[in-house]
C-alpha cells in the first residue's frame, strides 16, 4: 500500500560507500581525480544492532584515465601498474547499479566525508564515463557530521582507530540516517599540480594496451597508524535535521 502523500517511507537498506582515487581535488585538477576502487557493504537496517552476518558486499578496482599520484599510491597501495588490466569506470558501473537494485529500497548510500568527496567523484564518473547510469533511486548520507558529534575532533578519518560496536552505539545515530541535512560540496576552481608516479611509461600503463613486462613491482608502503584510541563521550543531537533527499548524488 502507498503512503500517502507528504509521509517519508523509513529506509530499508543502507549502502555504505568508500572511493579510492587517483588524488585529492584539493591538490590537483579535479578532471584528474578519477576512482581507483569501489567498495560497498549493503546491510538491512533492521539488523544493524544485531551481529552483522548478513551482508551483501561488492569491491572493484577500477583502471583510472589518469595518473595516480604518488600519494595516493602510497596510501592506497594501487597505482597504474596495478590497475592496468582492470575495468573502466563505465564498466564497473554497470556492476554497482545492478548489485544496488538487487537491494531492498529505499536504499541510502553512506559515505564518510561523501558531501566533501565520495558523492562529487561518484556523480562527476558517471557524468563523464556511464551517463546512462541513473542512480536518482536513491538517497545519500554523510557519516561524518554524526561521527563529529560522537567523536568531536577525532572523527577525523585519520585520527580515528577504533569506534565503539555497532550496537553500543545510541539508537539517535541510526535514526540520524532517516533524517540527515545534507550540503553539496563546493567547486573550487583553484588547485595545485599532481606528482604522478614515477615509473618508465611501460611499466606504469594507464590503458589495457599495454603489456607487464615480467619486472615486478617495488614493494608497496604502509600507512602507519596513529595508535590513538577514542571513546564515545556525547549523545548526538538530531533535533534539527531534514529530510534526506538526493541533491548531493545527481544535481
Amino acid at each position: 500500500m502507498d503512503k500517502p502523500p507528504g509521509q517519508r517511507r523509513q529506509i530499508e537498506t543502507l549502502v555504505f560507500l568508500d572511493l579510492e582515487s587517483t588524488g585529492l581535488p584539493d591538490l590537483m585538477p579535479r578532471r584528474k581525480v578519477n576512482v581507483t576502487e569501489v567498495a560497498l557493504i549493503a546491510v538491512p537496517r533492521k539488523l544493524l544492532r544485531t551481529p552483522l552476518r548478513c551482508l551483501h558486499k561488492l569491491s572493484l578496482c577500477v583502471q583510472p584515465r589518469n595518473a595516480v599520484t604518488l600519494d595516493a599510491a602510497n596510501i592506497t597501495g594501487l597505482d597504474n601498474w596495478d590497475l592496468q588490466w582492470c575495468p573502466s569506470f563505465g564498466e564497473t558501473a554497470q556492476v554497482v547499479e545492478k548489485f544496488l537494485y538487487t537491494l531492498q529500497p529505499p536504499i541510502c548510500l553512506v559515505a564518510h566525508n561523501g558531501d566533501k568527496f565520495d558523492f562529487p567523484l561518484l556523480r562527476a564518473e558517471l557524468k563523464h564515463s556511464a551517463p546512462g547510469i541513473d542512480l536518482t533511486a536513491f538517497f545519500c548520507c554523510d557519516s561524518l557530521p554524526a561521527f563529529r558529534e560522537i567523536l568531536g575532533d577525532a572523527a577525523d578519518p585519520q585520527e580515528v582507530t577504533e569506534v565503539l560496536a555497532l550496537g553500543e552505539i545510541d539508537n539517535e545515530f541510526w535514526e540520524a540516517f532517516e533524517a540527515a541535512d545534507i550540503t553539496s560540496a563546493s567547486d573550487s576552481d583553484e588547485q595545485l599540480p599532481s606528482q604522478p608516479v614515477e615509473r618508465p611509461t611501460h611499466q606504469t600503463p594507464q590503458t589495457k594496451g599495454l603489456a607487464y613486462d615480467g619486472i615486478p613491482p617495488p614493494p608497496k608502503k604502509r600507512r602507519e597508524e596513529s595508535g590513538q584510541r577514542q571513546s564515545v563521550v556525547r549523545q548526538l543531537d538530531f533535533s534539527n535535521t531534514a529530510p534526506l533527499t538526493t541533491s548531493c548524488l545527481m544535481t
